[in-house]
C-alpha cells in the first residue's frame, strides 16, 4: 500500500504579545535542563530521549487532529500496522515524526563530538 500524504503549507505561530516573557521561560528551561546533564547515566538519558519522542509524536499529532496511541506508534515502526485505511496514515505520520527526531537527535549528537 502506498503511503500518501497530503500536500499541507503552514507557517510557524509566532506570538505577538509576550514574546519577552516567553523567551524567559524558554531560556529557564534550558538553563535548568543542562543540570541534568552528568547526573544520569548516558544509556538512561537515551531510552528516555528515545521514549519522549514517541510521546511528542502522539501529542504533537494529535493536537493536529491525529489520534493514535504509543503502542500504535510503537507498532508502525516495526511495520506492523492496521488494517484500517485512516488508523494506517496515523500511525505511518506517527512514525515517521519519531524517525526523523531519531536522524535529528543523531545529527546533533555527532556534531557535539566533532567539537
Amino acid at each position: 500500500m502506498a503511503t500518501h500524504f497530503p500536500d499541507i503549507s503552514f507557517d510557524p505561530a509566532i506570538p505577538r504579545r509576550r514574546l519577552g516573557e516567553l523567551k524567559d521561560m524558554a531560556q529557564a528551561v534550558v538553563i535548568a535542563s543542562s543540570t541534568l546533564e552528568g547526573r544520569i547515566a548516558v544509556r538512561t538519558a537515551a531510552a528516555l530521549g528515545d521514549r519522549l519522542r514517541f510521546l511528542n509524536s502522539y501529542h504533537s499529532n494529535l493536537i493536529e487532529g491525529h489520534k493514535t496511541s504509543i503502542l500504535d506508534i510503537e507498532a508502525a515502526l516495526q511495520q506492523n500496522f492496521s488494517g484500517d485505511e485512516q488508523k494506517r496514515y496515523t500511525q505511518e505520520l506517527c512514525a515517521a515524526h519519531v524517525r526523523a527526531e531519531r536522524v535529528l537527535m543523531a545529527e546533533v549528537l555527532e556534531e557535539a563530538t566533532e567539537e
